[in-house]
């Protein structure tokens, strides 16, 4: 299927009917109404209708364009994907409570051990598909990141020609610049050693993997100084919008979010937090960020 819009390949287009019933051609088939009644149709009647559906499902398919307006930007994109893929996260978790721990590979590789077999084999089912999709989605979102050096060099020349007037928030920018530039290196140097690209070995590749996501914590510790600097500069400012008081409270939840991920994923060969608490902390952050993504293409349109 070609990838610029739906295909009907394999579906005769012989006369009038899409799918090639001759007997269904135009001209084959007419009612007939019971009693002598005419087959007359009222005038406007299918007009009628198709308005009627139009405005039944005006707001439909409006939010229906929003959803394609961020799908077109790589930023709504990856937004929707986290949303989706910590989803999937949590509730995989929770199909693997309900059937069960899942037997690692080695024992079901093993013919003498003995593996009873799961409670209900359809969730099973459900659990791997669901995981396996959770995982490409993850993966899919790295790979998009590999050139996120170039946002970064951005941002860092934005804020060199333009840095803030305030001292604090000046230096806090500058750092949040520099622990970036690191964070992004390494997780580019851990995943295409993953990927069989670059030649490190496991080891290497979990400290490669622990040490960006370090440096991913000291981003999200630095963007708490940040705030709290703001909310002590607008403490004698009387001009803050209700708008801008909800922003400063977004990104506020959405750090208290991602800091205990970070930690979870600072540490080697394992984690602090299960899956399913992983995936709840990383939805709850999706949903922020796919309702500010939102709000902007939203206002945008408009």
């Amino acid at each position: 299927m070609a990838d610029g819009g739906p295909s009907f390949e394999g579906v005769p287009m012989q006369g009038t009917d899409p799918y090639g019933n001759v007997n269904n051609a135009e001209g084959s088939y007419k009612p007939v109404l019971p009693y002598g009644i005419p087959n007359r149709p009222k005038p406007h009647t299918h007009l009628s209708r198709w308005l009627q559906f139009i405005v039944k499902h005006r707001k439909g398919r409006d939010n229906l364009a929003h959803v394609n307006r961020i799908l077109s930007t790589t930023s709504g994109t990856d937004k929707l994907l986290m949303l989706t893929g910590y989803t999937l996260m949590a509730l995989t978790s929770i199909l693997e409570r309900v059937n069960g721990t899942s037997p690692p590979a080695s024992a079901l590789l093993s013919a003498t051990s003995s593996i009873s077999a799961p409670s209900f084999p359809a969730i099973r089912s459900l659990e791997l598909r669901l995981k396996a999709l959770s995982g490409l989605i993850s993966d899919f979102r790295i790979f998009s990141r590999l050139w996120g050096l170039l946002g970064i060099a951005e941002w860092a020349a934005s804020t060199y020609e333009s840095p803030p007037k305030d001292l604090q928030l000046r230096q806090i920018a500058y750092a949040q610049v520099c622990v970036n530039i690191v964070y992004q290196s390494l997780e580019n140097i851990a995943y295409l050693s993953q990927h069989k690209i670059l030649k490190y070995n496991n080891a290497t590749q979990n400290k490669l993997w622990a040490w960006s996501c370090r440096f991913w914590a000291a981003h999200v510790a630095l963007d708490f100084c940040r705030l709290w600097r703001i909310r002590m500069l607008r403490h004698n400012f009387k001009g803050v919008t209700d708008a801008e008081d909800h922003e400063w409270w977004r990104q506020i939840s959405s750090n208290l979010c991602w800091a205990p991920l970070t930690i979870h994923w600072s540490v080697e060969n394992g984690g602090l937090l299960d899956g399913f608490t992983t995936g709840a902390l990383g939805t709850a952050a999706g949903i922020l960020s796919v309702q500010h993504v939102w709000r902007q293409t939203r206002s945008a349109s408009s």
